[in-house]
């Protein structure tokens, strides 16, 4: 089963900007106070996608949003840009 939280925990590490880690604090407040980690797995990773989508987008990828390809994007989309975010910063990937 996916840690959601530890997912945030890691990319926090790679997150120097304030707004960034604002968009990560509240994506980590909705996962953790929705008790996200214990959801069935499809609820969960829709869950996911909706708490990180301001972080992913307009922090990680502002590209996506400003090419409007940011609409139908899943939860395996969002792994696959984090753990390229965290290898081009020498960080392990997520499993």
């Amino acid at each position: 089963m996916m840690d959601y939280l530890a997912i945030i925990d890691r990319l926090d590490e790679i997150t120097t900007t304030d707004s960034a880690k604002n968009d990560l604090r509240l994506a980590y407040r909705g996962i953790r106070d929705e008790k996200v980690n214990q959801m069935p797995e499809e609820q969960a990773k829709e869950r996911f996608v909706y708490y990180m989508r301001p972080y992913f987008i307009f922090q990680l990828y502002p590209r996506l949003y400003r090419e409007k390809r940011w609409r139908g994007l899943i939860f395996d989309d969002y792994l696959r840009g984090i753990n390229k975010a965290l290898q081009k910063q020498g960080k392990g990937v997520i499993a």
